[in-house]
């Protein structure tokens, strides 16, 4: 059953040039400056109308949390999210990258904290897991376990689960990982860059 949904998704998802093929937007342009105060009325009179219709023309992105999706669509742009250690930030953050890049759009994740093997681990973790509801025989892993215990990494559960997650997110999520020595400045070049 899971082959025939795989080999309808592939015959209907387009093929996605590699990232280095994609082009490339307008240069990016210097930005106004920001006013250290706005007049509302003045800007309600102003702009308010023509920045609302800018935002309503931009393409929503799904995030693979109908709720969220429903309830606040995301539409493409750069979004940062900040809290306290230890709330799950970078593990909701980077499930809804994978289900962004699933569905279709392209994601740049920056990632002050992790590296690569980390974040891949926790998502054939979290596919292994989603696989085994459906499957009794399939075995569970851990994300730390996919990576530090012998043998785990050349199981079937995690070799079935590596190629879906190549094949379903394929090469629209780019993660720029701790060991990147990323900087603020880095960061907007890169969007700018991309968008």
């Amino acid at each position: 059953m899971s082959d025939i949904k795989n080999e309808e998704k592939a015959v209907s998802q387009p093929a996605v040039p590699p990232i280095e093929d994609m082009p490339l937007a307008k240069p990016a342009q210097q930005p106004k400056p920001r006013p250290k105060h706005v007049d509302i009325c003045e800007h309600a009179k102003s702009s308010f109308t023509a920045s609302a219709l800018a935002s309503q023309a931009r393409k929503k992105v799904l995030t693979g949390f109908p709720n969220l999706d429903n309830a606040c669509p995301l539409r493409v742009g750069l979004y940062a999210l900040g809290a306290i250690s230890s709330l799950g930030k970078t593990t909701f953050l980077h499930q809804m990258a994978d289900q962004v890049a699933a569905l279709g759009s392209h994601v740049l994740f920056f990632e002050l904290e992790q590296n690569e093997d980390t974040l891949l681990a926790k998502s054939l973790s979290r596919y292994i897991n989603i696989h085994a509801m459906d499957d009794d025989t399939y075995l569970r892993f851990t994300a730390d376990s996919i990576f530090n215990e012998p043998g785990v990494v050349q199981t079937r559960e995690v070799n079935e689960q590596l190629a879906a997650y190549i094949d379903t997110v394929g090469n629209r999520l780019m993660i720029y990982p701790s060991s990147a020595d990323i900087t603020v400045d880095d960061i907007m070049d890169e969007v700018d860059l991309y968008m």
